[in-house]
């Protein structure tokens, strides 16, 4: 193992072991209340600064995840300080900025929907790192689309943003696939161009699958939820491949039906990952899962370990809620754990 990555190895060790185990989401399951379940999750030390001052008005799901994804930034710059290798700073930074990016469409859908900005200015911040044009406050303050985006100018979502969408799809769907086709290709480019041997050999593999897996989902979800052409579903994909061929994405993305588009995917080397088309997400991160875990035992000498760990703890804030809002509603432990990717 190269020594660079000795000394963030061994503190992505430490992080990781603060992570949920399976008894502790068992734990969080049998709670009866919203409360009780943040009063658990308080008495840990990575959750217990961002939750234990909780008023009950504010736990609710939108207000707890903001608060989570903030501690979540907070790992983010414990690791991305900890590196002193300015190359390895910047690949982590456009890692994580699928979690910035969740943000600005976090605001932005308040902006179309004309509904009040309940994010607050702080953990805005904490996330975006300064990554937010002239602040978070002008954006935050706009009540149009042209607004909010003229106040994300100088920002890597502006131009993302700023293009002229058609083709018959609602625009913030539109808006909101350009900010995650921009996340993928630069994210993408950096692995192949700019990242050194070892990180390209390890990183390759997650991205690309990533990749894979998201132009499955989004050709399902255009075929299931939209009335839309072929050339529709080809401007809403990732451009870009890793184990999926060209013939492969035209025929399930010309598929005829559901039925036919099954029938496609299956013949891919993902076949076995979506056995029900209706829950794409969770095979998603099932998948992941073990493409993560092989990749840090196999790949020490890389930044592997670190995106592995950032992708965990992000899946289990997912999954935090997923408890949080089953709980909320009185599901049982089986329908609960139903929800979740352990």
């Amino acid at each position: 193992m190269p020594f660079r990555y000795s000394g963030i190895n061994a503190k992505i060790r430490a992080m990781s072991g603060r992570l949920l185990k399976p008894a502790d989401y068992e734990v969080l399951i049998g709670q009866k209340t919203v409360e009780e379940v943040v009063g658990r999750l308080s008495e840990r030390g990575d959750y217990a600064r961002v939750l234990s001052k909780l008023s009950r008005s504010e736990m609710h799901r939108g207000f707890i995840e903001q608060k989570m994804t903030a501690n979540l930034a907070g790992d983010f710059n414990n690791i991305y300080f900890y590196l002193t290798d300015f190359g390895l700073r910047e690949y982590l930074s456009a890692f994580f900025l699928n979690n910035r990016i969740d943000v600005i469409k976090f605001l932005l859908g308040a902006v179309c929907d004309e509904r009040d900005m309940s994010y607050s200015l702080p953990d805005i911040a904490a996330v975006m790192g300064g990554k937010m044009g002239n602040g978070p406050q002008e954006a935050v303050s706009a009540k149009t689309v042209p607004e909010f985006i003229e106040a994300l100018r100088g920002t890597v979502f502006h131009g993302a943003l700023s293009k002229n969408f058609s083709g018959g799809m609602p625009e913030l769907f539109d808006m909101e696939t350009e900010l995650d086709i921009y996340y993928y290709m630069n994210l993408w480019d950096f692995t192949r161009k700019k990242a050194d041997r070892g990180n390209r050999k390890a990183m390759a593999d997650i991205v690309g699958t990533q990749i894979d897996l998201k132009n499955i989902i989004w050709i399902c979800r255009l075929k299931s939820n939209y009335n839309v052409s072929e050339n529709v579903i080809y401007a809403h994909l990732i451009p870009a491949r890793h184990r999926l061929t060209r013939e492969q994405i035209a025929e399930m993305a010309e598929a005829a039906d559901m039925a036919e588009l099954r029938k496609a995917v299956g013949r891919t080397a993902y076949g076995g990952c979506f056995g029900d088309l209706n829950r794409t997400e969770r095979a998603f991160h099932h998948y992941m899962n073990g493409i993560y875990r092989r990749s840090r035992a196999k790949n020490p000498g890389s930044l592997a370990n670190a995106v592995s760990y950032l992708y965990f703890k992000e899946l289990e804030i997912k999954n935090i809620i997923s408890v949080i809002e089953c709980v909320r509603y009185g599901l049982g432990r089986d329908e609960t754990l139903e929800y979740l990717v352990i």
